[in-house]
């Protein structure tokens, strides 16, 4: 029973992730709108030459990439310290770096992880030791 709890709260913010990275991209459509119709029109291939294009195809992206993550994340039956710290790091790199910005979002699912991280840890470590 205590593992379907588990995948249930890793669910809940795995698809927090995935609301926050559709955002993202629909954030990024509406704002860039007019960087990408320059990118269409110019025939797509290699069409990404201006700063403006440069920043609207990294902002899309970096919602494609948390897009990514949270459907990983679902999927996970155990959360990898190294992947849970990670997002947790790139959070705080984000949150420094621009205090004014979507990164707060991130903030309680990267601090969940860690604690599942860390839980499933200490579960591995007493189940080795057989206590």
């Amino acid at each position: 029973m205590q593992s379907f709890r588990f995948f249930r709260e890793v669910t809940f913010w795995a698809r927090w992730i995935q609301f926050v990275a559709i955002v993202h991209m629909l954030v990024a459509i509406v704002i860039y709108h007019r960087e990408f119709l320059d990118v269409l029109g110019a025939g797509f291939f290699g069409a990404v030459t201006s700063l403006s294009q440069k920043v609207a195809l990294w902002f899309f992206m970096i919602g494609m990439t948390l897009l990514i993550l949270g459907w990983c994340l679902e999927e996970m039956i155990r959360v990898p310290k190294r992947v849970a710290y990670s997002v947790l790091l790139v959070v705080l790199l984000g949150l420094c770096l621009v205090p004014k910005s979507g990164f707060w979002l991130l903030s309680p699912p990267a601090i969940f992880l860690c604690l599942v991280a860390h839980r499933n840890e200490h579960d591995r470590a007493v189940k080795l030791s057989g206590c």
